[in-house]
């Protein structure tokens, strides 16, 4: 998952090439291939986790709703203008620089299921696919 949070950029999925700009979430699969764009000035995020990850620490219901997202190898989903993505850039950094042992992958895990059901939320509003 890319965030772009200032400026604006061409990413490569795939051999194919998405718009973005700031405000932005590009939802990938795994095992695709992407490519960074080194003539433009941006600046963003990428959130990166595993399926296990998922299946460990994501309840079945949420898995379920939101695994749409990412069962997109044909078309990346872009979300244009997905406010939500500051809060959970802020969630997720304040998590990780606290000691919380044990439970941390847990706590981000909820972090992250909030986010994503957001997301699939919007998908309905926003969404732009390219086919």
């Amino acid at each position: 998952m890319m965030l772009l949070s200032d400026g604006e950029m061409t990413h490569k999925v795939d051999f194919m090439e998405y718009e973005m700009v700031k405000g932005d979430c590009l939802f990938m699969s795994k095992d695709q291939i992407h490519k960074f764009d080194q003539s433009s000035t941006y600046r963003g995020h990428i959130i990166m986790f595993t399926e296990e990850f998922m299946l460990r620490h994501f309840s079945l219901s949420a898995s379920s709703k939101i695994s749409s997202l990412f069962n997109n190898h044909l078309s990346p989903s872009l979300y244009q203008n997905f406010g939500d993505r500051h809060i959970l850039i802020l969630a997720i950094k304040r998590e990780l620089s606290l000691d919380l042992g044990e439970i941390k992958a847990d706590v981000l895990a909820c972090i992250l299921t909030a986010f994503l059901l957001k997301a699939q939320a919007h998908k309905s509003q926003n969404f732009k696919t390219y086919d």
